[in-house]
């Protein structure tokens, strides 16, 4: 925010956890053949990180009513899977 220290204590936003999780097994079929499952999980523990909050201030004849409000939050848990088989 222009020239503001990065800890001025008026210009704090929420903080933010991810916790990210990532398994791999991988199975041998013989002795040159595999199969290997991957399991990731980003936010796994499907934590609320609050969005940042909103900086619109508006015209003096308009004002935002959200102004300085934290009105949402960032996305949830997202896991994948996948297998990949190797020859």
């Amino acid at each position: 925010m222009g020239d503001a220290s990065r800890t001025h204590p008026s210009l704090r936003n929420p903080g933010s956890q991810d916790y990210d999780l990532s398994l791999t097994k991988r199975f041998a079929l013989g002795a040159e053949r595999a199969v290997e499952f991957n399991a990731v999980g980003l936010n796994f523990i499907n934590h609320a990180n609050w969005n940042d909050p909103d900086p619109v201030i508006g015209p003096a004849n308009a004002p935002n009513v959200n102004a300085g409000r934290i009105i949402g939050s960032r996305g949830g848990r997202i896991i994948q899977l996948g297998l990949r088989f190797s020859f």
